[in-house]
């Protein structure tokens, strides 16, 4: 065999291990859009519900309103999970939900962090008028949970009658999502950051610089619903013929990440019972 027989035969073989490479996984596909914070608890819940139910989960990690908002323009979900209820909330008013699928997964706290090395104190939010460091970090509060928690938080903090959230604005720098904010402290001690308190957990470099006591901590909850738009089936009979119902796998994912055994998985990344 010359040397151009031998590369052709290379390509073909490449060629096939690509074609049996994208047919091997015939498995069933449960799309999840997610918040961002969630990410490390669903990497872990991945291997048991794929391992039970003989499926493939596929995450997209963002903003609970950016998700919210791809939902509402092209649903391509079968699961949305989110880090406030108010987007909850418009998937139902627009239609988009399947009835009766909405669940409770777990609550979250909002900490003030910066990198190990920033040598900030903080014993009070207004300590952040004065204290040296460069940026405030928040994810963006119009599209993202973490930072309407964050706003609401600091406006309802003042100095000399103005709230925090004008007094700080000059050094407020927004993120796509908290993910991000915890990447932007992590790099630089210049950058401090207000993320929930799980998010901590999954940093090597962030600490936590202050908690907002629970009087005025923001009360921080997540929910999930199946989308009526996806990987749905149609009630067979019964009184409501045509109302769409979650698929199989959408309910056991939901069954799963709210199960007493899931619990655990939540706590040891930072989040509390809902």
């Amino acid at each position: 065999m010359n040397g151009r027989s031998r590369r052709t035969l290379g390509v073909w073989v490449l060629l096939a291990v690509a074609v049996i490479g994208c047919t091997r996984d015939q498995r069933p596909v449960l799309t999840v859009y997610a918040a961002a914070s969630l990410r490390d608890v669903l990497s872990e819940l991945r291997e048991p519900f794929e391992r039970d139910q003989g499926a493939r989960l596929q995450f997209n990690f963002a903003g609970s309103g950016v998700l919210a908002q791809q939902i509402l323009a092209a649903p391509r979900a079968d699961l949305f999970l989110s880090a406030s209820p108010e987007w909850i909330d418009r998937i139902e008013r627009a239609g988009r939900a399947v009835p009766g699928s909405r669940r409770e997964l777990c609550a979250n706290r909002l900490v003030v962090v910066g990198r190990d090395d920033c040598g900030v104190l903080l014993d009070s939010p207004e300590r952040l008028v004065d204290a040296d460091y460069r940026h405030l970090a928040i994810a963006q509060p119009e599209a993202v949970p973490a930072g309407q928690y964050a706003r609401d938080w600091l406006v309802s903090a003042s100095v000399d009658g103005i709230d925090l959230w004008q007094l700080l604005a000059p050094r407020l720098t927004p993120t796509l999502d908290v993910r991000a904010t915890l990447a932007l402290v992590e790099s630089s001690p210049r950058v401090l950051g207000v993320v929930y308190a799980s998010d901590v957990l999954a940093s090597e470099r962030a600490v936590v610089l202050y908690e907002p006591p629970p009087g005025v901590q923001p009360s921080i909850r997540y929910e999930a619903i199946a989308i009526a738009s996806s990987a749905v089936s149609v009630e067979a009979g019964g009184s409501e013929p045509g109302r769409p119902v979650a698929s199989s796998l959408a309910t056991a994912f939901l069954d799963l990440a709210c199960s007493d055994g899931s619990l655990a998985v939540y706590r040891r990344h930072g989040f509390l019972e809902p």
